[in-house]
This record gives C-alpha cells, structure tokens and sequence, in this order.
C-alpha cells in the first residue's frame, strides 16, 4: 500500500506504528508464514470401457477405482502409455491449477450445449405460432478439488468429488 502525505505526516505516522507494533503481544508480531501453495495437473480422458473391465485392468494401480485415483509419476507414464495404445481413446483436457492450502477449486473438461428450454405461443394480426426458446448447459467431467498441505510441508491431502454431467435429451 502506498502513502502519500507530509514529510511531518509520515513522521507522526511511523511512530504510531512503532508503538502499536510494540504492544503487540508476543504471538501477533511473529511474521505469518505464507500459506502453501500447491500445483495440480488433472488429465481427462474418455477410453472405451472394456478398457477397465479387460485384462488391462490388471495392470493399473491397485488403489485406483474406476478410472480414477492418484499416481505416481511412474504409474502415470505407465498408464499414458497403455492408454495411447486403446483405438478409441481421446484425451479431452489437461487442466493445471495453483492455489493455495485449503482452497477448492474446479477443472473441467465441459462443452457448452445449446437446448431447448421452453416453448412460447406467438401471435400477429395474421399468424400464430410456437417459438422454440433457448439456453445453454455444460456437459462433461468436472473434478472439485480441496487440497490441503499438511504440516510435514510435504504431504497433501487432496479431497476431489468427480462427477459427469451429461444431457441425455428431451423427455
């Protein structure tokens, strides 16, 4: 923040801090340490399903649950790997995000949608009609995320909610 003000201002105003800062008790005028950052990359794919109910299924990590889990690098390459060799794989989005401890964030790999939302009777002196009215929707996979660093400066507890919206048509 910047101050602008009298040279005799400025003076008055630094020892007012001074003895403000003075009287702080012991644990307030301790410098707060930043809160941690922490960097995510998801990577979205769509693979067929036979996928993950075949023979390859043996070869992902055991503690991931369909299709999704959290990997090691070496896992990650090993299962990039298997999936560029499926025929009907496509990658959709690698979103990366900084945030900070504590802090949700969303990535998404979404398409906007134009649907049909309503219908409106419309009329003139000579006509009369029905008007399809419009809106939008996003569909696909969207992944919610809440990391939080833990106090080893090292270790992250990654909270994550996947889900898929999708629009199946009109009833």
């Amino acid at each position: 923040m910047d101050v602008t003000a009298t040279a005799e201002d400025l003076r008055v105003l630094r020892q007012l801090v001074a003895e403000l800062n003075k009287n702080k008790p012991a644990q307030q005028s301790r410098v707060d340490t930043p809160t941690p950052q922490i960097h995510i990359k998801a990577r979205f794919v769509e693979i067929p399903e036979s996928y993950l109910s075949g023979a390859a299924k043996n070869d992902l990590p055991a503690d991931m649950t369909n299709g999704a889990g959290i990997l090691t690098a070496a896992e990650t390459k090993r299962l990039i790997k298997q999936i560029e060799t499926q025929k009907n794989a496509e990658w959709l989005a690698e979103p990366e995000v900084t945030t900070t401890s504590g802090r949700q964030v969303r990535m998404l790999a979404t398409m906007v949608q134009t649907i049909i939302t309503n219908f409106i009777f419309e009329e003139n002196l000579t006509n009369q009609w029905i008007e399809p009215k419009t809106g939008t929707i996003e569909t696909g996979p969207i992944l919610d995320v809440v990391p939080q660093g833990l106090s080893d400066g090292y270790t992250v507890d990654l909270r994550t909610i996947a889900s898929l919206a999708t629009f199946y048509g009109y009833a």
